[in-house]
């Protein structure tokens, strides 16, 4: 990270540097600036400073006066006579030179110190202008090389006619002042290294000097790393500049002592030399200078830059500090999370495909991110998909190798995920694939919703859920307290404003619990933690107050942009109508630049032209504007299918989605633009449908007293299939996120049944939907809703899911019920298991009722209704659900009896599910009750203290189960406390 900001550079002589910036700036949009390079910037790979390097030379002089005479000489900065006593003392020096020259310093230097270099920033400013330099070295051609940025010539001092030709056409080339010095060169002629060569290129009437003024004259100069003393090639500017008075400005990046400030900036300035002047020492200046007129002036090429330099220099730029990959602050936590990861990828299934699920903002991203990272060093190709990819997903090839394939923000997307799933599982690979997809909701293959509209396109095609991993997701959990404070606390290290003392933490720790009550979010912590560092007291805030902060945080960003731009801040119109734009592009993946027109925006349009810019450039300098490239598939005049990539300009806003939500909502809330959330025809565009899921998952809350939006919602019905899923899947999670609305989105649901009565995923939505409205009703209301639910399921009878649900939808009346109607009710459920004997989850639920069942029954209806559950569990063996009902049934039987040895036998049973599921808590539980209530029908003393001592032998080998057990015991101890003393040992646990 730079020891020096860009604000830090400006306020070390604020108006003078900033007005010269400004300037520079103009230049740098106009493309009409030259990097003049000197030795400055090559130090950074061990090369030296010139006067470093005759020292260094006048080493190898034998004559110790020679050398002290040499040393003097670059004292007083007579340099060019310095070295020519080295060269007149020791005519191997050329050789000497090329050694401290070494060209395998640039090649070997280590990538990050290379990539946080301001010379790795010209090929990105100036990737297509004539380039200057008085270095020997290959610094430049190197760093251009690796940029894909490669020079057309290089041309030196003794090809004078090249460099003419160069200066005309303003031709891609290096100019070598002094000439170069490669392994391929040891020829002191043809560079430009002692007095004497300078006198002769350099005299008045030579073609060399001749051309320098007209490179003076005609091209404007960036001087960056020299120090700008008066040698040859000044005294050549200073001539050009007194010659013709018409001479063009030149500019520099220059550090000065503040007690030589006056003297600097004159000398300086008759040169024809406006500079920005930063800290002596503070180098890193020109590489901050360097980066920010690149952001300011072309935003496209920056984020190239970033792109290509954040893998190696993490710290380079923290604006999107936010965003899960900035790197910004070490990863801390889900220790669990990495390691089932790394097992999905150690199975043996060639391809495999799992989804990592948790609301916005948990840290999805920023956990599989992390993951891949690490796995790449352990030779995994990743592929992480962009938005960009999704519209040509077909055509998309997983690379040769192991691999993994990451898809996020894949809502608006899910029938081409499916497609391309299906695609790439029927592939042969001789290597491991892993495909992860990161979603906000469903825990396993069966309650994810978007698993229907993923194989929407062909819903019988079991492909894809017997390719998947694990049927159960990996859904992220809350983080613990420790893990939040410390992701504080490094958050605001990096912030540069370190966490004074655990009291500071643990206060930003409770307001996070206060905002995110239950899911305490990564992403809130660190919203946080960043209003804190601003200096701002967060802890007093609320949920809105943390998140109005994030959202003016990114207005000011841009506004602040606008103003570097126009000179002054914008006025409160112009900021509305950026703020409109960067709000629109919240909502869309894409949002092309081609529809941000100037009748929409005329304020902001028309201060634009008043600088001689249009709207869209002036989107595209403050770094709204990115490019997209989309592939798709189109038939030429032969009828031959062939790929073409789609480019085209889109504004988006770079910040989280729980940030791009709240922004639109806000907005549309607060300032009544609606159309932001229902535009025209929302009902029918699954993009628009697809952000308002997102909405409804993140900020329910937000929704629900907002009676403009649901008066329009519940009047719609979409046309188009995949709109109509979507729109589906809005209702049933109304009847999830918001009760309150649960009785109009369920009828709602049953308008779109009917008129899509062929469709199954809306069928199964209606009848979640009316599960859910049926939980929390009283009796007689759930009865008339569980009927509504048993006509669906009459019209869906070979629907397995609508079956599921009425069958939960059953047992749950059943709760409710006295016994008489409950006994009912379960034959209803017993009715609809013989329908479905191998859906399990239909199973489980008539267990779970047949259990229920067993509480109030005497002993002989008890016994009956075990021996159904058992011939339930037979069927059902590899269901520990099932087991578990059984298990808790056989604990009412024995409860029931009166007879040790009839209870002994129950015992007996319980004991079998235990031995067959050894490492279920709750069947461990089951059964240490099981035994418990042998003790109640055991008459003589030794037998209960005997049994008494076996339960605790039996508990301590299986610990997990004693909490709850004694929860159970003081709650019968509670009711029988005579009997305290004769289970002292298990209080004792």
């Amino acid at each position: 990270m730079s020891n020096i900001t860009f604000d830090e550079i400006m306020d070390f002589y604020p108006k003078h540097n900033r007005a010269v910036y400004d300037s520079l700036k103009q230049k740098c949009q106009a493309g009409c600036l030259v990097p003049f390079v000197g030795a400055g910037l090559s130090v950074f790979c061990g090369y030296k400073s010139w006067p470093d390097t005759l020292k260094e030379l006048s080493t190898y002089i034998f004559s110790p006066n020679k050398q002290e005479q040499i040393n003097t000489l670059i004292t007083n900065d007579d340099l060019l006579q310095a070295a020519q006593v080295i060269y007149d003392s020791y005519h191997p020096m050329i050789d000497r030179l090329s050694e401290i020259i070494d060209y395998r310093k640039i090649q070997i230097c280590n990538q990050t110190v290379l990539c946080s270099a301001a010379a790795y920033v010209l090929p990105y400013l100036f990737g297509t202008s004539p380039v200057m330099t008085t270095n020997f070295d290959r610094v430049l051609e190197e760093v251009y090389d690796k940029c894909q940025k490669k020079f057309s010539k290089i041309v030196t001092p003794y090809e004078v006619d090249l460099l003419a030709q160069m200066r005309q056409t303003n031709a891609h080339g290096l100019f070598k002042l002094h000439g170069d010095i490669g392994p391929d060169t040891h020829d002191i002629t043809k560079l430009v290294f002692t007095k004497e060569q300078y006198e002769k290129a350099y005299a008045d009437d030579s073609r060399l000097v001749t051309e320098l003024s007209r490179w003076f004259q005609n091209k404007q100069l960036l001087f960056l790393g020299c120090s700008l003393t008066m040698d040859k090639t000044m005294e050549v500017l200073q001539f050009a500049t007194k010659k013709n008075d018409s001479a063009l400005s030149h500019y520099a990046i220059l550090a000065c002592k503040t007690e030589d400030m006056e003297n600097r900036i004159n000398k300086i300035a008759d040169l024809g030399i406006s500079a920005i002047y930063y800290p002596d020492g503070k180098h890193d200046a020109v590489r901050v200078l360097l980066e920010r007129l690149l952001e300011e002036t072309n935003y496209p090429i920056y984020e190239e830059l970033y792109r290509c330099t954040k893998a190696f220099s993490p710290n380079l730029n923290t604006t999107n500090r936010f965003m899960y990959n900035s790197e910004f602050f070490a990863f801390t936590g889900r220790e669990k999370e990495l390691d089932l990861l790394g097992q999905f990828c150690e199975t043996s299934k060639q391809i495999s495909w799992w989804a990592v699920t948790a609301p916005g903002g948990m840290g999805k991203s920023r956990l599989v991110y992390e993951f891949t990272n690490a796995q790449r060093t352990n030779g995994w190709h990743i592929l992480w998909l962009t938005r960009n990819d999704y519209r040509g997903l077909s055509q998309i090839i997983p690379p040769v190798g192991r691999c993994i394939v990451v898809a996020d923000d894949v809502q608006d997307y899910l029938p081409d995920i499916g497609k391309w799933l299906m695609s790439v599982s029927e592939r042969p690979r001789s290597e491991k694939l892993r495909i992860l997809l990161l979603e906000r909701d469903g825990r396993d293959l069966s309650s994810a919703k978007w698993m229907e509209i993923m194989c929407s396109d062909d819903p019988d095609d079991p492909t894809i859920s017997s390719s998947c991993h694990c049927s159960d997701f990996l859904q992220l959990e809350p983080l613990s307290e420790d893990d939040l404070k410390s992701i504080m606390i490094n958050f605001a290290l990096a912030s540069g404003k370190p966490i004074a003392g655990p009291d500071h933490a643990q206060r930003l720790l409770q307001t996070l619990q206060k905002i995110d009550k239950g899911l305490q979010r990564p992403m809130y912590a660190l919203a946080i933690t960043d209003a804190w560092c601003s200096g701002k007291d967060p802890t007093q805030w609320n949920k809105d107050q943390i998140l109005d902060n994030l959202v003016e945080r990114e207005v000011k960003f841009y506004s602040k942009r606008l103003r570097s731009i126009f000179g002054k801040s914008p006025s409160s119109s112009i900021r509305s109508e950026l703020e409109t734009i960067m709000v629109r592009s919240c909502t869309t993946p894409f949002l092309p630049l081609k529809l941000i027109t100037e009748e929409d925006y005329p304020k902001l349009c028309k201060k634009a032209n008043n600088l001689d810019l249009d709207l869209h450039e002036v989107l595209r300098q403050i770094g709204l504007v990115h490019e997209v490239v989309l592939s798709e598939i189109v038939e030429d005049a032969d009828k031959c299918v062939k790929e073409q990539a789609r480019r085209f300009e889109s504004i988006e806003l770079l910040c989280p989605d729980l940030v791009k939500e709240y922004f639109v909502l806000r907005r549309a809330f607060d300032k009544n633009q609606h159309d932001l959330l229902l535009p025209d025809d929302w009902e029918n565009d699954p993009v628009q449908l697809s952000f308002l899921l997102r909405i409804l998952l993140d900020y329910p809350e937000k929704l629900d007293g907002e009676k403009w939006f649901w008066s329009s919602f519940f009047t719609r019905i979409p046309e188009q299939d995949l709109s109509t899923l979507l729109y589906s899947y809005f209702l049933f999670g109304v009847t999830v996120q918001l009760p309150t609305r649960a009785n109009q989105a369920v009828n709602h649901l049953e308008i779109l049944c009917e008129k899509h009565h062929d469709c199954t995923e809306v069928a199964v939505a209606f009848a979640k939907g009316l599960f859910n409205l049926a939980v929390d009703q009283p009796p007689a209301e759930s009865a008339r809703t569980i009927g509504r639910l048993e006509t669906l399921y009459k019209n869906h009878q070979n629907c397995t899911e609508v079956a599921v649900e009425f069958a939960r939808g059953l047992f749950n009346l059943a709760n409710k019920q006295p016994p008489a109607e409950r006994a009912q009710t379960i034959g209803a459920l017993e009715t609809l298991y013989k329908n479905h004997q191998n859906c399990t989850e239909v199973a489980v639920e008539f267990a779970r009722g047949l259990v229920n069942l067993t509480a109030n029954q005497p002993p002989a209806e008890c016994a009956q209704t075990i021996g159904t559950l058992e011939t339930l569990y037979k069927n059902h063996q590899n269901c520990t659900e099932i087991a578990v009902t059984l298990s808790n049934g056989l604990v009412n039987l024995a409860f029931s009896l009166s007879s040790e040895s009839d209870v002994q036998k129950t015992l007996s049973r319980s004991r079998e599910i235990l031995d067959a599921h050894p490492q279920s808590k709750d069947i461990q539980l089951r059964y240490a009750q099981t035994w418990f209530n042998l003790t109640l029908v055991q008459n003589n003393e030794a037998d209960l203290r005997s049994s008494v001592t076996q339960i605790v032998c039996f508990l301590k080998s299986y610990p997990n189960a004693i909490p709850d057990f004694k929860v159970a015991l003081d709650v019968y101890l509670s009711e029988h406390p005579d009997h305290t003393q004769r289970y002292q040992p298990l209080l004792e646990l």
